[in-house]
Formats: C-alpha cells, structure tokens, sequence
C-alpha cells in the first residue's frame, strides 16, 4: 500500500504557466489611476521577459482580449461587462487560448 501511494506521488508535476495580464483602460474602484493600458502592458512585456529567461510557458491572453478600435487598448466590450473582468464570451476567449498549450505540454 505505501508503495503505491508512493509511486502515484512520483507521477505528481508542477506545471508553471506565466499568464498576461487581461486588458483594461481604468477601474471603477480605482478613478484616479492614470495610464492603466500602458501599466499593463508595460507588466506583460516584463513577465513574457522573464518567462523567457526563466523557460516558463508564457501564455497571452491580453491580444485575444483587447479592443483593437479602442486607442486606449482596452479589454473588448463583447467580451466583459465592466470593462475588467471577463463574461462568458471572454472565458471562452481564454479557455481557446489555454487549451492548445495544456494539450501540448499534456501530451495529448
């Protein structure tokens, strides 16, 4: 019995995915916050660099989800209802984008 258990742990991997943040022009709660896109875009350029140097899959879910008509760059209206976080429709967006890279590092 302690020999299965401990063949079944040795089969346990940790996979770590590095993920960008969603787009986002402002938050409600946070009015005064200027620059929000340019932060964020900024944070996602820093952690696809360091999952770069780090061999971490980096996973992008930022350029599925933004409004590319808004010059703000802001997470598509289709896809959320308060501009921050997704709806169905966005979790669909991310799910697309997920599932490619844990079939492959799944091996299925």
């Amino acid at each position: 019995m302690c020999a299965d258990f401990i063949k079944r742990l040795s089969i346990i991997v940790c996979i770590v995915l590095a993920c960008t943040y969603l787009p986002a022009s402002g938050f409600s709660w946070r009015k005064g916050m200027t620059g929000v896109s340019d932060k964020i875009a900024s944070l996602n350029s820093r952690l696809r660099s360091l999952a770069r140097k780090r061999g971490i899959v980096f996973v992008d879910y930022y350029s599925s989800l933004f409004d590319p008509t808004d010059s703000d760059r802001s997470l598509d209206a289709k896809y959320s209802g308060d501009g921050v976080h997704p709806n169905d429709a966005g979790y669909e967006v991310m799910e697309s984008v997920i599932q490619p890279v844990l079939s492959e590092l799944l091996g299925q």
